[in-house]
């Protein structure tokens, strides 16, 4: 339950932080290198840091129970931060990423079934075909920007496991789409001043152009549901078959908006925690050669399935690892509606309040080592047994990620079925770099070699 009438402290104070000179190069260090500076904050101030500058006030969140606070016991009072929203609702409209309230529960109702577990056969089939497909493009020796073709394979998934519609002829498009909008719309989340978007700066006419591209491809897409009579089990047909709480269908904008929502954040994050966890396999030929062991000894050279997937334990520890390093929401931003109080410190309404996974899923009170690659930490499920929201990669609360187990179904048999039939290899002298924008990405991409085995 959220908390709509916390009580006050009888005299309260701000949380820890930088003051002076050290308080602004705290928050250029931020806008530079936020996760550098935001570990290097939690290191100095603790597990809640307070940055104001002016009429901005800023709260860093470095600890489980604070996440909690936010995105669960309060989550009826906070919203998605505006200044960050607005850049993306662009392009989502008042899709599920974005809507609150009344509105948003009714299009979580009508989105939530179309990933529930009995699909999960399906979704293997279609998922399997696609990375076939996509591996038949492939060129024994060649180097591939691994960042970008699994931005192209998991558009691909998305497409034909919930649309029931194929972009593999624009999936290279769709992708560079994508890239220019994280990072425009990311950058203008950050701006101090919002620029009209009607001036034609290169980066509005950029987006504009990246957006027109997206909004061709989703028009079609739900065209052609139209056009099948919506008679499937996809979530486009349950979307072109729903009813608001009124009892009338929903608009063409509203499945539209919610149809590009599951399009981009589906595939999108999907792809980068697909890149990061290949990343981190070729710099380990230990855990590289014993996955192979597992995968040799379960499938035999076969295609994996669904229900083989409890009998890879060491490929889903792999997966699990990954996430915690590299989760793609590696920041979770909030603004509380009205006044209210986390801990013993009073939070005013506005107020930016960044939960920091980045930051906690790589702190040594509840990780061994936390920095380093180390898949048997996830041995019998420990994530079960870490303090709550200590590993939390698809979010907590309300709006934890609907489509979680679709993007670890997508992980699993990607990593099942890659690494059965290739080995992928770092290009040596490459700056690989970590770039947080919207979701964690790698700025300049991440070039392998790919060789059949």
């Amino acid at each position: 339950m959220g908390t709509m009438n916390p009580t006050y402290p009888q005299h309260p104070m701000n949380p820890p932080g930088p003051a002076g000179l050290d308080r602004i190069r705290a928050i250029q260090h931020l806008r530079a290198n936020p996760l550098q500076a935001a570990k290097s904050l939690a290191q100095t101030y603790g597990d809640i840091v307070y940055l104001h500058l002016g009429p901005y006030h800023i709260y860093l969140l470095n600890h489980p129970d604070y996440l909690h606070e936010v995105l669960v016991r309060q989550n009826d009072i906070m919203r998605k931060p505006r200044s960050l929203s607005q850049p993306i609702a662009e392009f989502l409209g008042n899709g599920l990423l974005i809507s609150h309230g009344d509105y948003w529960k009714q299009q979580r109702r009508t989105i939530q079934p179309a990933f529930h577990s009995r699909y999960g056969d399906i979704y293997s089939r279609v998922m399997a075909e696609c990375l076939l497909e996509h591996l038949d493009t492939w060129q024994d020796g060649h180097i591939y920007d691994v960042d970008h073709e699994f931005m192209m394979l998991t558009l691909r998934m998305v497409t034909r496991a919930l649309f029931g519609s194929d972009a593999a002829s624009a999936s290279g498009d769709i992708a560079n789409a994508v890239k220019i909008l994280q990072r425009i719309s990311y950058r203008q989340g950050q701006a101090a001043l919002s620029v009209p978007r009607w001036i034609p700066l290169p980066a509005h006419v950029s987006k504009r152009r990246a957006i027109n591209l997206l909004n061709d491809v989703v028009v079609r897409i739900v065209k052609d549901g139209r056009r099948r009579g919506g008679n499937g089990n996809t979530l486009l047909d349950m979307l072109l078959n729903a009813v608001d709480n009124t009892g009338s269908p929903l608009t063409d904008q509203q499945i539209c908006d919610e149809v590009m929502t599951v399009l981009l954040a589906g595939h999108e994050s999907t792809a980068n925690a697909i890149g990061w966890m290949w990343y981190l396999l070729a710099q380990h030929e230990e855990v590289s050669a014993r996955l192979y062991d597992e995968l040799d000894g379960v499938l035999r050279g076969r295609l994996p399935t669904a229900a083989d997937l409890p009998k890879l334990p060491f490929n889903a520890m792999i997966v699990k690892e990954a996430l915690r390093l590299y989760p793609p929401a590696w920041a979770l931003p909030r603004e509380p509606v009205m006044n209210t109080c986390i801990h013993q410190y009073h939070i005013k309404k506005g107020s930016l309040l960044v939960g920091m996974p980045f930051v906690i899923q790589r702190d040594a009170r509840y990780y061994d080592q936390p920095d380093q690659f180390m898949p048997d930490r996830f041995a019998d499920h420990a994530e079960k047994h870490l303090p709550r929201h200590a590993y939390i990669p698809f979010g907590a609360g309300p709006r934890f990620c609907v489509g979680s187990s679709f993007a670890l179904l997508a992980m699993q048999l990607t990593l099942a079925i890659i690494h059965s039939r290739y080995v992928l290899k770092l290009v040596d002298n490459q700056r690989i770099i970590l770039d947080p924008l919207l979701t964690l990405r790698p700025r300049y991409g991440i070039l392998m070699q790919v060789f059949r085995r």
